[in-house]
């Protein structure tokens, strides 16, 4: 088989390059929706290859030749002649969405018939040779229609049937890119359309990781410090007070040493929905071994990292800004011994039905492996509450320990060895989650491990996934080494559910989640869920995101950010604040509150000039000249004529403005000199007399002009 000579390739979607190895049809690299022409102007027999595999078609039968005889080509010296006899098919090795040739009888004798297939063998096209050049093509729509196999152009007559100018297009679909796990999502987040700016309302915090309104108090917003605090700050003034120190109850911070990087401490804040008349809140601490815990997965004779608590504490008079909670008087409800100091999740948040749902993260280490990780994870093992988002009733008391009580619908409510407040389960570390104040939808972003960040919508009794996938990919531990992700399918259960939106680390390296907009400043993030990512452990690199209407992560224009993206804040408006730090660890001063709000608006533009307001009697001089001349005289009444027309024909147009303004620039030093002398002003008005009452009467001026002119020609001649 020969490859045949082209005339002319034209490339209707340049995708990629063509593919090419040398002396073979190997693909190597995408040739996508090509157009490949010939007139067959080399001599050849067939069999003849048209175009470059894989978008190629083979014609079985036939001779590209010249016989001498211009009329007998379509075009060029040269055709494909198929002598009688002969059936010359042309499969294509990629189905052609268009087809077309030009085909003649050579002579009275040579008859026959051209047709054309599809993929299913169907006939498209049924036609015969005549004695003229005739174009016989057929168009395929891809995915609408069945696209086109072959073609066949049968000779049944005494002479030759000659075709020429043959073309044809077919679309390869492009292989997919080999799977790379260290960049399981090439495309970057693109920069969205919103603008936003960021405007400081609090500062010399040490990490504040989370903030929301209490119910019942829009003035303020509570702020969670990660070193201990609740802060409260006044929206209208920006003063802080400290509503709530807890610091005393943590375990010491710092897990590599003083002033270090560390996951402990105050994490979560809950106002419960009717503080307003009960005064209860809730928070999420990591405190050292203080008593029995409700669930633990550490080995006998091995010692947790910590515990994280849950305790409720209550405000004595909720509606007096100087009322706080006592921290030396709390209630218990849950205690959790933590086996490594990372990944304990600590979000709390409440629902419609004053539920109150808690965050808890896999236990730490890596991979969800390791002591107290079992023999698979915890974030499968729904024996135990690590790796799951916890739902409870905090003013019930039917739980194993009485302190609280366990909706009927927990998935594994009355079920022996699993953790009845299991809601949803399958997280690494689920660090913020937040209901849609306005659908009730509960966002969690849940930080990865080595490659995906993910977003979350959780339902009851869903599985998300972790350690059997990170985000929407495949994941495998890997002992003491780096686990990793893949786009191959081990056998993991049908169920998990995955993200609605992720990205890799390529884009950050923890995300950090935060609310559903519901705020009036922005408009065009209303019902959008904004996010952010940590950064960098140097602290200098966060970023903020958006989900779009598609739920495809965007950028807001702010560029990274020198600081640490620690947490989210929304109050009782809706708005959202982005909380930061410069160390990205719960020490120092540096953490601040920054409120995003809309972009400032442009400065107005500036108003026209007004009109000059009209000038009085002139009398004393100093503005209108003409109304000076006039004052005390016959004239005087007719200056409001020149007012009607000023008002009328110049002030309504740009030329009729500029003089105006300059009429007002220059009158007044005329007027006063007018005021100065009896006779200026005499002969002043005199001169005016003609100007006054042609306009008053224009007819009757203009009349009396074309007279004298007409006197002056004769005149003249």
């Amino acid at each position: 088989m020969s490859t045949f000579l082209l005339r002319r390739i034209a490339s209707r979607t340049v995708i990629a390059t063509l593919w090419v190895l040398l002396g073979t049809a190997t693909p190597l690299v995408e040739l996508a929706a090509a157009t490949f022409t010939t007139g067959f102007e080399s001599p050849e027999t067939a069999p003849i290859t048209v175009g470059i595999s894989p978008i190629s078609l083979t014609i079985s039968a036939g001779q590209a030749q010249t016989l001498g005889q211009e009329d007998k080509y379509h075009s060029g010296d040269f055709a494909l002649h198929i002598r009688p006899g002969e059936t010359s098919t042309g499969t294509f090795e990629t189905d052609a969405s268009a087809v077309s040739f030009w085909v003649l009888s050579a002579g009275p004798g040579a008859t026959g018939t051209i047709r054309i297939f599809d993929e299913n063998n169907a006939e498209l096209l049924n036609e015969m040779p005549t004695g003229i050049y005739v174009q016989h093509s057929v168009i395929r729509t891809p995915g609408v229609a069945t696209l086109i196999r072959s073609f066949e152009i049968a000779n049944t007559g005494t002479e030759d049937i000659v075709v020429d100018d043959l073309s044809f297009t077919a679309e390869v679909v492009a292989p997919p890119s080999p799977f790379d796990p260290d960049d399981p999502i090439p495309a970057g987040i693109a920069t969205g359309t919103v603008d936003i700016i960021l405007t400081e309302i609090a500062s010399g915090l040490a990490a504040p990781v989370y903030g929301s309104a209490a119910p019942g108090d829009t003035e303020r917003l509570f702020i969670v410090d990660q070193s201990g605090q609740i802060v409260a700050i006044d929206l209208a003034t920006e003063a802080q007070s400290t509503f709530l120190d807890l610091s005393g109850l943590l375990v010491p911070l710092g897990a590599f040493g003083p002033d270090t990087y560390d996951e402990r401490g105050l994490l979560g804040l809950a106002f419960h929905p009717d503080y307003a008349t009960n005064g209860l809140l809730y928070t999420y601490t990591s405190e050292a071994v203080g008593g029995p815990a409700d669930y633990s997965t550490i080995p006998m004779g091995q010692v947790p990292d910590h515990q994280s608590v849950v305790r409720e504490f209550r405000t004595p008079d909720p509606g007096d800004p100087a009322s706080t909670p006592n921290a030396a008087m709390s209630r218990v409800l849950l205690r959790l011994d933590q086996p490594q100091f990372n990944h304990n999740g600590g979000a709390l948040a409440f629902d419609a039905n004053s539920h109150l749902y808690i965050a808890v993260g896999d236990g730490g280490g890596a991979d969800d492996e390791g002591t107290g990780h079992g023999a698979t994870g915890n974030g499968q093992d729904t024996s135990n509450p690590f790796g799951a988002i916890l739902r409870i009733d905090p003013l019930g008391n039917d739980s194993a320990n009485g302190q609280y009580g366990v909706p009927a619908t927990n998935p594994f409510k009355g079920q022996p060895g699993q953790a009845e407040e299991i809601f949803a389960w399958g997280f690494r570390n689920p660090f913020r989650i937040a209901f849609d104040l306005q659908t009730g939808d509960l966002y969690a972003a849940d930080v990865g491990q080595n490659d995906i960040e993910e977003i979350d919508v959780v339902t009851l009794g869903g599985n998300y996934g972790w350690n059997l996938k990170e985000g929407s990919f495949f994941f495998a531990g890997n002992g003491a080494n780096d686990g990793s992700v893949s786009d191959t399918d081990p056998g993991v259960p049908a169920n998990l559910i995955d993200p609605i939106a992720e990205y890799d680390h390529d884009e950050g390296i923890a995300i950090i989640g935060g609310f559903v907009y519901r705020g009036s400043a922005l408009a065009a993030l209303a019902g959008r869920y904004l996010f952010g990512d940590f950064g960098s452990f140097a602290a200098d690199d966060g970023h903020l995101f958006y989900l779009d209407a598609n739920n495809e992560p965007r950028a807001f224009d702010v560029g990274a950010l020198p600081l640490a993206i620690l947490g989210f804040a929304q109050d009782a408006d809706g708005e959202i604040y982005v909380l930061t730090s410069t160390t990205g660890a719960p020490f120092g001063t540096t953490g601040t509150v920054l409120r995003i709000g809309p972009p400032a608006a442009p400065p107005p533009a500036p108003a026209p000039a007004p009109a000059p307001a009209p000038s009085g009697d002139g009398g004393g001089g100093g503005g209108c000249f003409i109304a000076t001349a006039a004052y005390g005289s016959y004239l005087a009444p007719e200056v409001e004529v020149l007012r009607r027309f000023r008002d009328r024909y110049l002030l309504t147009n740009a030329p009729g403005r500029w003089l105006v303004a300059l009429y007002y620039r220059t009158s007044p030093p005329l007027a006063d000199a007018l005021a100065a002398s009896d006779a200026a002003r005499w002969i002043t008005r005199l001169a005016l007399t003609p100007l006054v009452y042609g306009v008053k009467y224009p007819v009757a001026a203009l009349l009396l002009l074309t007279v004298g002119l007409m006197r002056m020609r004769r005149r003249q001649g």
